[in-house]
């Protein structure tokens, strides 16, 4: 897999820019605290079902339920962080669609944000190894089946960014080649005719090679 042609969409790269910018590098720095807190926002472990309360310009606190396995707790936190990051207006009071879509917006956030695209590429050389979900889940504690999930989007994007360079190439005119004009004998003669009459005229004629 030539992890090059992969292209970051807008908000994987801005998730990308304001970890950087706080020194998140590797899998041991995303502690859910501290990546929280990097986008103003506080964490609560207690016993119910895991949401995030958020208001516009105010507090913003993500509630996870304590008993859930440290992996799926970092799923659901990265999950639940996009509501206060990226989210306006209260999902109880919100169309059934339009939380639909939140819904889908805070999956993809959960992979970009659990799953950097520059930390994954430092284990490109791996990538082909076909345990490397298992290996990623563990070095980033996360189950499995996000991994799996994270990966088959990459693979889809570089599929697509080779794609679109190929119809970009097949769309592309041939280049010119140089080609060097001969004529005829009938042509040349034709030529020296044109001469002789033209000079007989007082015009000149320029004959090409």
């Amino acid at each position: 897999m030539d992890l090059h042609h992969y292209k970051p969409c807008q908000l994987e790269q801005w998730i990308n820019d304001a970890y950087l910018a706080e020194g998140i590098y590797s899998p041991e720095d995303l502690d859910m605290e501290r990546v929280a807190g990097i986008f103003d926002t506080d964490v609560i472990y207690y016993l119910g079902p895991s949401f995030a309360d958020w208001r516009e310009g105010g507090y913003s606190v993500i509630f996870l339920d304590r008993t859930l396995q440290k992996e799926e707790l970092r799923a659901v936190f990265f999950h639940e962080l996009c509501h206060p990051v990226r989210h306006v207006g209260n999902q109880a009071e919100l169309p059934q669609l339009f939380t639909d879509l939140q819904e889908v917006q805070a999956g993809l956030f959960q992979l970009y944000a659990s799953l950097p695209f520059y930390m994954i590429h430092s284990y490109a050389e791996q990538l082909a190894d076909t345990n490397m979900a298992p290996m990623l889940a563990y070095e980033f504690q996360l189950p499995v089946e996000l991994v799996e999930r994270r990966l088959q989007q990459i693979v889809s994007r570089i599929r697509k960014s080779a794609e679109e360079r190929r119809m970009v190439e097949s769309a592309a005119p041939p280049e010119q080649e140089n080609r060097i004009v001969t004529h005829s004998p009938e042509t040349l003669k034709m030529l020296d005719k044109l001469l002789w009459l033209s000079a007989q005229k007082g015009r000149p004629v320029f004959r090409g090679k």
